[in-house]
């Protein structure tokens, strides 16, 4: 300054950072703009000057309406003052406004040569004189008043009280000289200041000492970091310069130390200030309006509706809620690595789009929102939908009936939209629920189970299934419990008890252990085609054992046309068990074996790894009179079993013959799809093909050692069973299972 030494309150730590070029800046794009050429509320007639408080009002010296007008953030008309005058509150053409800390607003009255101070409402606080033509006002932290005079070509520093303080630099194209200088702003240590016609800005300290400038010559230029005629600057809260490039129809930006940073598009810009939420505030004299520009910000997701959908749908509308959606936003939603892209996208406002989901494919659980504007910029609601499976729908319970009393294993629920883990329950008004034992998954349309129907009262039940979800449905009246049939009485005049008679057996040693049946099908004759694969109707039996030992046996019970049961042996614990049996026709691509096809049964283990099982027994049974129909004898019965792509003959044992049917047992290494096959007697009595067979106890009358195998009881048939050594000892057990069965009896 060429007077009074001014108190210095530079900062080196400060002017260090501000030397630094920070790094490049987001792009800024117009985001509104206010005002039109007029006199009224909100309008203009060459507006200049523009100042923003720190509670985001806009405060704009209308220049030739001679009046300050204030204005929201967005634009909405707030308040007005002054008119054509030399009163404490008119003006005579006010070109610029500053806004100190405190809120004071400072309007450099330019021809009534004065600067007045009013409150942000508008209050008149004082006025002090001021140079003719002053186009820039700025104000520091200390509340000094910093402004350009245009006659002079100087800067004019005034003190706290408006008591001129100094002036800085003077009329010439040298360092720290200026021609028609205008725009100014400041900082704690530095002062900046717009040499308009020298298409340049000078940096000064706060002592006036000339610090340096770009560019480094006078003349205009229309390059990045050049200027044609530059007007205006302001100082955002990230340290950055943004300078009105007027003939240029720009705003540039810079760092503090003169680095370029960006620039966007203008047209005639004048004045210019920096406010809150990234936004800045131009004037443009040409169009006599405000125009608002913004580094557009991410896209902001707050809500979707409907927020979740049933997993299949395949048009889902769905209405976005949040901010700053662009013109052409993409949707999607994400989890994991699934994608899924909305169509029908329409933007219906910066707070609001609309779309179409297909979720045909979708998994269940929950997906982000995404929202993609043009620019790149997304957001993101996270978890903001979620894609459900659909409710379980039970088509039909098999069996639907069964005995107070009793316990039904096997029972099988069809229908779809079955998840793992469901929960069977059974339910009728005023009885507490009965829930299913062993419930299994087997897929999305099967799930079996066990029913104790122990003291359950008679009546019809409603059957529910719940999935893991949560979600339920319910067949209403879908079982019904019936009462326990009682015996009539004997007509007698006393009462009688009659022992049940012992079965008498010789016993007779076996090296082999055998077992019994405890329900004997009946001989009931029937024609089967020799070669159709049709064992009867077709049907598929589940049996369901646990905690299977190694070494011990485990028979379950899975009556398929002529297969009787299953016996398996582990090689190590294993937890569960589930086999399936269904009775089947060998697919057209497979040659069926050499012989007479009785049945084909596909056998299925699961929760159980081939390694875990030592070895697998199937135990069936045909009809003697279908035999000597066809003429064959039991030793010509083989099972196959069909295993990496060839049929394999299974060692087949005939272990007699009991109530009109041959029983049979055969061994095999695992499950697959197993054919019972039938081959004529040769002359010698054996087929070639049953070359080596034994066939001694292949005889039409059951002996010790021949004895038809025993069939798990029903209530225990999912557990290991120990296997009788003789006939005599499983005898008893044939009793029990016959009685129930004929209890049982419908």
């Amino acid at each position: 300054m060429h007077t009074r030494p001014a108190i210095l309150r530079f900062s080196i730590i400060l002017s260090m950072l501000l030397l630094i070029a920070p790094a490049s800046a987001d792009t800024y794009a117009l985001e509104s703009s206010f005002g039109s050429l007029g006199s009224g509320e909100g309008q203009f007639n060459n507006p200049y000057g523009i100042a923003v408080n720190e509670s985001g009002y806009v405060y704009v010296a209308d220049t030739y309406n001679n009046r300050i007008q204030v204005f929201s953030a967005d634009g909405t008309f707030v308040t007005a003052w002054g008119s054509q005058g030399i009163g404490i509150d008119q003006f005579w053409y006010p070109y610029a406004v500053a806004v100190n800390q405190s809120g004071a607003v400072h309007v450099a009255d330019y021809n009534n040569e004065k600067l007045k101070i009013f409150t942000p409402a508008g209050a008149h606080l004082s006025t002090h004189p001021f140079p003719k033509e002053v186009k820039g006002i700025a104000v520091d932290e200390a509340s000094r008043a910093f402004c350009t005079d245009r006659d002079t070509d100087l800067v004019n520093v005034y003190n706290d009280t408006y008591a001129l303080e100094g002036t800085i630099g003077s009329s010439g194209s040298g360092n720290g000289q200026f021609w028609n200088p205008t725009g100014i702003a400041v900082t704690a240590s530095e002062v900046f200041v717009v040499d308009t016609d020298h298409h340049r800005i000078q940096v000064f300290a706060e002592d006036g000492t000339f610090l340096r400038k770009w560019p480094s010559d006078t003349a205009s230029g229309a390059a990045e970091g050049d200027f044609d005629h530059p007007y205006d600057m302001a100082i955002n809260s990230s340290g950055l310069l943004f300078i009105t490039d007027t003939d240029n129809d720009r705003v540039e930006i810079f760092s503090q130390a003169g680095d370029f940073v960006d620039a966007f598009s203008c047209t005639k810009p004048c004045g210019i200030a920096t406010g809150p939420g990234n936004r800045v505030y131009v004037t443009s004299f040409s169009t006599d309006c405000v125009k608002v520009y913004r580094i557009p910000p991410p896209p902001s997701v707050t809500g979707i509706t409907p927020s979740s959908a049933t997993r299949g749908s395949s048009c889902v509308a769905a209405t976005l809620n949040g901010s700053d959606f662009q013109s052409n936003p993409e949707i999607r939603l994400r989890k994991g690595a699934g994608t899924i892209i909305a169509t029908n996208v329409t933007r219906l406002s910066a707070e609001a789009i609309t779309c179409t989901l297909n979720l045909s494919s979708a998994d269940a659980g929950l997906w982000d929102v995404r929202v993609i504007n043009d620019d790149g910029k997304e957001g993101m609601l996270i978890d903001g939908f979620t894609v459900t499976n659909p409710p379980p729908q039970i088509a039909a319970v098999a069996p639907d009936a069964g005995v107070s009393g009793d316990t039904l294993a096997g029972v099988q629920i069809t229908g779809s939209g079955f998840l793992p883990a469901p929960l069977v329950k059974l339910h009728q008004p005023g009885q507490p629920y009965l829930y299913a034992d062993d419930a299994v998954y087997i897929n999305g349309t099967r799930i079996t189970c066990s029913l104790d129907l122990a003291s359950t009262a008679p009546g019809a039940w409603d059957v529910i299934v719940k999935n893991s979800d949560g979600q339920e449905d319910m067949l209403s009246g879908g079982f019904t419990v019936s009462e326990p049939a009682t015996p009539a009485p004997e007509p007698s005049s006393e009462p009688t008890v009659t022992p049940t008679p012992e079965p008498t057996a010789e016993p007779t040693p076996s090296p082999e252990p055998t077992i019994i049946p405890t329900a004997e099908p009946t001989a009931t004759p029937f024609s089967r085609h020799a070669s159709s694969g049709n064992g009867g109707p077709s049907s598929t039996a589940v049996a369901y054992a646990a905690d299977l030992s190694p070494g011990v046996n485990c028979t379950l019970k899975l009556i398929t046309g002529a297969l009787q049961t299953v016996t398996l042996r582990v090689t190590e614990p294993v937890d569960s068990v589930l086999v399936t049996a269904k009775e089947c026709t060998i697919p057209v691509d497979i040659a069926h074996p050499n012989g007479t096809l009785y049945q084909c049964t596909e056998v299925t283990f699961y929760r159980i790894r081939g390694e875990e099982v030592d070895a697998a027994w199937f135990t069936f049974s045909l009809p003697l009179s279908w035999l000597e129909e066809q003429r064959f004898s039991p030793a010509g019965v083989t099972m196959f079993r069909f295993h990496e792509g060839a049929w394999q003959e299974l060692p087949t044992e005939v272990l007699g013959e009991r109530n009109g049917m041959a029983w049979f047992q055969a061994e095999s290494p695992g499950c697959s799809l197993f054919a019972i096959i039938c081959k004529a007697d040769s002359p010698s009595g054996t087929d070639q093909g049953d070359a080596g067979k034994d066939t001694s106890q292949a005889t039409f009358a059951p002996t010790a050692a021949t004895a038809p195998p025993v069939r798990p009881d029903p209530a225990g048939a999912t557990a290991p069973t120990a296997v009788p050594k003789s006939p005599l000892a499983a005898a008893p057990l044939l009793s029990l299972p016959l009685a129930l069965l004929l209890r049982r009896r419908p």
